[in-house]
């Protein structure tokens, strides 16, 4: 793996982690135990307190994920991302701005996605109309971020250390550049949870799952 990027099942992971969407309740054989993500306070983690911050790394470090709940702003902003996004930016006239693909079931799954580089929101393709309705959700996204990266630094920070979190392998340009004008060079060390973050691409997907009417199927 490529130690300044993050790969796509990572930032699922993140995502899961940072905002609670990952519901692991499901319909299980009576031999299998039912599962829930342990759960830490977004307000816990924005007081910065040295007890959240610890909790948070036992989690992670023991589970491999954590839900946490209550971050501002989340439910509003999801629920309008997810009404708009599809209506302005998977329009059926425009394929050009979607990834379309069909499923083992029919299922028609249409997506449109973008990147953070380097902390800077790269834009969906579409028109404004399909970024607006996006940018709120991936504007809460990003500071519930920063708190969970700060908290694990918190954490870490009192930890004992084996030097360096990660070390940055060689980057072809220009993200070596990039990487360079935010204080790493290239071959250099991430010092931090948030400086492993702030030089990471943070991959953004919306999808939508359609089941075709058998008059759309014979349309097509």
């Amino acid at each position: 793996m490529a130690p300044a990027r993050l790969r796509r099942a990572e930032l699922g992971l993140v995502a899961s982690a940072l905002l609670g969407t990952m519901s692991m309740s499901v319909a299980m054989p009576p031999t299998t135990v039912d599962y829930s993500l342990p759960t830490v306070a977004f307000s816990e983690l924005a007081a910065s307190s040295g007890e959240s911050s610890h909790e948070l790394l036992h989690h992670m470090t023991t589970f491999g994920a954590v839900a946490v709940t209550g971050v501002p702003g989340f439910a509003a902003t999801r629920r309008q991302a997810l009404e708009d996004v599809p209506k302005a930016c998977m329009v059926r006239e425009d394929p050009s701005t979607y990834a379309e693909a069909t499923m083992a079931d029919g299922t028609l799954r249409r997506t449109v996605g973008a990147r953070t580089r380097q902390g800077i929101p790269q834009p969906l393709p579409g028109t404004d109309d399909c970024n607006a309705g996006a940018a709120a959700l991936r504007a809460v996204v990003d500071m519930a971020s920063k708190y969970f990266f700060n908290a694990l630094d918190m954490a870490a920070s009192g930890a004992e250390s084996g030097g360096a979190l990660m070390r940055r392998g060689g980057r072809a340009e220009p993200a070596a550049a990039a990487a360079a004008a935010d204080g790493v060079t290239s071959g250099a060390e991430y010092a931090s949870f948030g400086q492993l973050m702030g030089a990471g691409d943070h991959l953004e997907h919306f999808h939508t799952y359609h089941i075709p009417t058998e008059a759309e199927a014979e349309a097509e």
